[in-house]
This record gives C-alpha cells, sequence and structure tokens, in this order.
C-alpha cells in the first residue's frame, strides 16, 4: 500500500507489516493533522486487512494502491463527490466495509462481463491499480521488439529492463506498476492496459512496431475508427491531457463492437 496526500505530493511505502505505532505515525504524517482523513486512514486498512484474510483472491493483479486515492474513490462511490469525506465518515462501518468489498471483488475490465457501466468499473481497477493476468507477459513481448512504450508522458524503456529482468520477475513488475502509476487519469490507465493487452496478444501479426510503441497514438486511431472515421471526439473528456470520447469510455471491452475490436484495428496502423 501507499499512503500519499495530494496537498503535499509527499508519499510513503508501507511494504513490509509495520508496529502499530509506526503505523500511527505514518498515518499521522500524511493526514496532515486532518481528524476525518487520520479516521479514515485507519478504518480503510483495517477493513483491507479482513478481506485479505476472508479473500484472498480479491486482490489478484493488484501490486499495490494508494490509499488518498482509494479513499477519494470510496466518497464518489458512496456520497457522489470524491471531496467529500466529511460525507464519507457519516456512513455505517459495515455499509463502508460492503463498498470496499464490491470494489476489490469487481469484475476486471477485460472480463467477459458487458453493461452499462464500463467508465466507473476502469475508474475502479485504475484507482486500485488492478492489472490482467499475464500482464508482464505482454510487456516483456512488446519491450523486446522495440525501444520502448509511452503512456501519455512517461516512457517505459527497454533497456535495462528487457535485457536485466525477466518477465516474472517481481521487480519487473514493480516498474511496471511504477510507470502506469505515473498516468493520473484511471480510467486512461485501463485503456492503457486494453491496448497492451491486445498488442501483445496479437504482436505474432505485428510484422514491424516503431521504434516507440505510443498507446496515446494507437487509442487516438482507435477512437477514430469508433467514430467513423472523423477524427471528432464526440462529447470528449480530459483525462491526463488526452480528449478521450465518453462513449468510448462507456463501451465494453469485448464483443463485435467493443473497444478491443477498434484498437486492433488501430494496431493495424502501426506497421
Amino acid at each position: 500500500a501507499v499512503v500519499s496526500t495530494q496537498s503535499t505530493g509527499g508519499e510513503e511505502t508501507i511494504s513490509q507489516p509495520p508496529s502499530t505505532g509506526e503505523f500511527v505515525e505514518c498515518i499521522r504524517r500524511h493526514s496532515q493533522r486532518e481528524i476525518i482523513l487520520f479516521v479514515l486512514y485507519q478504518e480503510v486498512i483495517s477493513y483491507i486487512c479482513q478481506m485479505v484474510q476472508r479473500n484472498i483472491g480479491d486482490f489478484v493483479g493488484i501490486l499495490r494502491f494508494r490509499l488518498d486515492r482509494l479513499i477519494r474513490l470510496l466518497a464518489l462511490e458512496i456520497t457522489g463527490s470524491e471531496d467529500d469525506l466529511l460525507g464519507l465518515c457519516k456512513v455505517t462501518p459495515i455499509q463502508l466495509y460492503r463498498v470496499m468489498s464490491g470494489l476489490f471483488g469487481g469484475v476486471s475490465p477485460l472480463s467477459e462481463v458487458e453493461d452499462s457501466s464500463w467508465d466507473r468499473r476502469r475508474r475502479v481497477d485504475g484507482v486500485l491499480n488492478r492489472v490482467p493476468p499475464n500482464f508482464q507477459v505482454h510487456v516483456y513481448a512488446i519491450l523486446n521488439r522495440c525501444h520502448g512504450i509511452r503512456a501519455g508522458e512517461h516512457l517505459l524503456s527497454s533497456f535495462p529492463l528487457v535485457q536485466e529482468m525477466t518477465p516474472g520477475e517481481p521487480q519487473f513488475a514493480v516498474a511496471i506498476n511504477d510507470w502506469l502509476d505515473k498516468v493520473p487519469s484511471a480510467q486512461l490507465r485501463q485503456l492503457y492496459i486494453e491496448v497492451v493487452v491486445m498488442l501483445g496478444s496479437t504482436l505474432k501479426m505485428v510484422s514491424r512496431l516503431p521504434d516507440i510503441v505510443d498507446l496515446n497514438k494507437v487509442l487516438e486511431g482507435a477512437m477514430r475508427v469508433y467514430n467513423g472515421g472523423s477524427g471528432i471526439q464526440q462529447n470528449g473528456t480530459v483525462h491526463g491531457g488526452s480528449i478521450v470520447s465518453r462513449e468510448f469510455l462507456r463501451t465494453p471491452p469485448t464483443g463485435k463492437f467493443g473497444t478491443l475490436s477498434y484498437i486492433i484495428q488501430a494496431i493495424a496502423e502501426l506497421q
């Protein structure tokens, strides 16, 4: 878990079980004497510990997450505003636990299930830093064929990762997590993941990759196909500096008219 506060930009990683005193001091530093945030940090961590003990399977694909982003997601889910931390504090403990269980136990955006809430589901998985099975394998395979993968302004260079690590190595997963964690929009992060999974799955059919695989460029191509080749983003919204069609965000990944079908057409343009 990563404890961080947006107001200061500071962060602290909890990678080993701390003592009670160390943990309390950690969240005190990052709650900036805000009693509401101090209480929420403790409550959320406590429920996460209970959920891990009950069903560790809900945490598959999650390497680490940021508590401040999770708390704001909970506020959005329960009160309708990610800034309403006071409203979040007013819900009963059992209600908060149930909402958290639903978020961690939710279906990944790369599943076969289709409904009208894909924008929300991408936001949830993005906040939780969840990646699908074999994601690291797909990234490694792509890096073996190019010099790097760019997600927005952030480049994941093939050197020295491919030369010094294997796809199953924990440090390789950490490097990927750190790279994706720089993407400011949770929904955009998940769309990037969809592009990587599709490209990695069809890599044998791609004769040539550019030196730098630009995920934004692929997404733009996919949305251009989605909009009938007009290049106009209808009802676009800004995510991490990129304009993404709201309708595209709400589209399920799979199916004849799923986002993956448009992404694979955009991948063909890379060659």
